[in-house]
């Protein structure tokens, strides 16, 4: 990205020397694009994010609302420097100035969160996978070998496949679990609605006669109230309503105990609580549509901003659901999972949403103006029906999948005799012939 705004800058200054004159400034949205540009940036910091903390303390709601306070002070710095400087080419110095501070700030401040023996297993990991895609499509033909690198690009979305897993109960059939996709579906079709931004600016100027100062001011206030909600509000709400960990005891193989296992202590989280504040946050994006659907004047506009930031904490909710559906289906790589979502990100954000909502505003701009609200409502209760079909297993679930225990919810009657603490205690499953696990 900051090669990109350096090749802006040089363009805007010597475009009159260069062979084909300005259209070299094509080159930098084809670098950027080369390389990722800004969600591949998203996919590595929130890959990062889930490196570094447990689900307990997750802080991709903290990280969204940095960002939403970022877009909030970008409108107003530029303003602030075209004014002063009479030149629109200084706001991308001043964009330089800080990817240059955050490149520095990666390489010398932020700490490598894999050790170097995972390090070499990722690579080498990586080059097992390339090695036998390689073998397979040659033994599928020379046709293949050669899409096989136009379709790499999809190649992370193999990291939301459906799992087969088994039950508790031997005599039920292995059922395949469909929430994980249903979940990166449900977070692509949302994304839809980022397209909307551009002709709600168009609406406004034809409706209410808004001109781009207007337009600003509406933009920079809704951002800092989204960012204020997601770092400020959502957090507080998380620590109030956010169900206590359970303690267990699990068993987990040891080289150093005679038996072969030795007692550990984990806590284990409520995993549907993600998901149920997934499901509220787009409830309410949803009724801040119907409400400028209802009653499309200015200031319903400005409501639509400031209403549609408690709905701000879909994004990173149904993120954490993904992240701990695909923890549970039994993966290590967290960097594969966001980038499967980044490839779904990109492609409803950059590539669906543009073109779907340019046709529908196109062609129905003057008799139904405010078809572009309608068609985001019709995107945001189409990520909710899809959303509601997801399933994570229940609080007692993952205790008896830790501990083998079928039925934990005998702990809570027993919470009255004796200790709490014992109570709450679970002996895990032996080693050999010990027979059933104790409560």
């Amino acid at each position: 990205m900051l090669c990109a705004n350096v090749v802006y800058i040089l363009v805007s200054k010597f475009w009159t020397s260069l062979p084909g004159g300005y259209w070299w400034i094509l080159l930098g949205p084809l670098i950027e694009g080369s390389f990722g540009g800004f969600p591949a940036s998203t996919v590595a910091f929130n890959s990062y994010v889930g490196d570094t903390t447990p689900e307990s303390s997750r802080t991709l709601a903290i990280n969204f609302g940095l960002l939403f306070a970022g877009y909030s002070c970008g409108p107003i710095i530029g303003d602030f420097a075209t004014r002063h400087t009479g030149r629109i080419i200084s706001v991308f110095y001043i964009a330089v100035l800080f990817q240059a501070i955050f490149i520095l700030y990666t390489w010398f401040i932020m700490v490598e969160t894999l050790s170097e023996e995972k390090q070499h297993q990722a690579r080498d990991n990586w080059k097992l996978h390339h090695e036998e895609a390689r073998q397979n499509s040659q033994n599928q033909g020379w046709f293949a070998y050669i899409l096989r690198p136009l379709f790499s690009v999809f190649r992370p979305l193999t990291a939301l496949k459906p799992t087969v897993n088994g039950h508790l109960d031997p005599l039920k059939k292995p059922k395949r679990d469909w929430s994980l996709l249903l979940a990166a579906i449900s977070f692509g079709t949302l994304f839809i609605i980022s397209g909307d931004v551009p002709f709600k600016f168009q609406y406004a100027a034809a409706t209410f006669g808004w001109t781009a100062k207007e337009n600003g001011y509406w933009l920079s206030l809704s951002s800092a109230a989204r960012g204020l909600y997601l770092t400020a509000l959502l957090p507080l709400i998380i620590k109030i309503f956010r169900p206590p960990t359970v303690e267990i005891d699990i068993q987990v193989p040891s080289d150093t105990e005679s038996s072969g296992f030795k007692t550990v202590k984990q806590k284990l989280e409520s995993p549907t609580f993600d998901l149920r504040l997934a499901r509220i946050s787009i409830l309410i994006e949803a009724t801040s549509y119907v409400a400028m659907l209802v009653f499309p004047t200015p200031l319903t506009l400005y409501v639509l901003g400031l209403m549609s930031t408690c709905g701000a904490g879909f994004p990173p909710a149904v993120q954490s659901v993904i992240l701990s559906l695909y923890i549970q289906d039994g993966g290590q790589e967290i960097g594969k999972v966001f980038g499967a979502l980044g490839v779904i990100q990109t492609l409803c954000a950059q590539i669906v949403s543009p073109m779907l909502y340019g046709l529908v505003y196109v062609a129905t701009v003057t008799v139904f103006p405010l078809s572009i609200f309608a068609m985001s409502l019709t995107a945001i209760l189409s990520s909710a029906s899809i959303l509601w079909f997801v399933r994570m297993p229940s609080h007692d679930e993952v205790i008896a999948k830790h501990t083998g225990v079928p039925s934990p919810s005998l702990l809570s009657d027993s919470e009255g005799d004796g200790d709490s603490s014992e109570a709450n205690r679970v002996a895990p499953r032996g080693a050999g012939d010990l027979g059933p696990p104790l409560l």
